[in-house]
């Protein structure tokens, strides 16, 4: 069993009460942090992966000039999401994609962040999570 699990969980329960207190930028951050670390679960504890593969693999994205850590788990689950529904994959990936892009506006511009804009990262994760909990 991994610790991403309860890891995710907490990102998401800090959301809520980042939310709570009207502390809409840092709230996207744990949304999406908690989104990628249930997907570390997943590969895991259901896809046979292993906290060295992942290692290993992500290192190899980064030697070879191909991405790094979020690019492995965003095309890792999406190859997964494809093998079983091209279209959910697709939504998936979206919902994925525009979250991150969410979290990187939160986390690196001076856009101000809005509950509307945060109720609407609530909603990208909320089906990414629809989406993660059938695989």
């Amino acid at each position: 069993m991994t610790n991403f699990k309860n890891k995710s969980d907490f990102n998401f329960d800090g959301s809520k009460l980042l939310i709570d207190r009207s502390l809409f930028s840092p709230s996207i951050h744990c949304l999406y942090y908690g989104c990628v670390q249930l997907i570390i679960h997943l590969l895991i504890t259901k896809y046979g992966y292993t906290e060295d593969s992942i290692k290993i693999a992500i290192q190899n994205l980064k030697d070879n000039k191909l991405g790094g850590t979020h690019t492995f788990y965003n095309t890792t689950i999406y190859r997964i999401a494809y093998s079983a529904n091209k279209y959910t994959a697709l939504d998936l990936q979206r919902s994925l994609s525009s979250l991150k892009i969410s979290r990187e506006e939160s986390d690196y511009e001076s856009k101000e962040i809005t509950y509307d804009i945060c109720h609407l990262a609530e909603q990208k994760k909320d089906k990414i999570l629809e989406i993660l909990k059938k695989m």
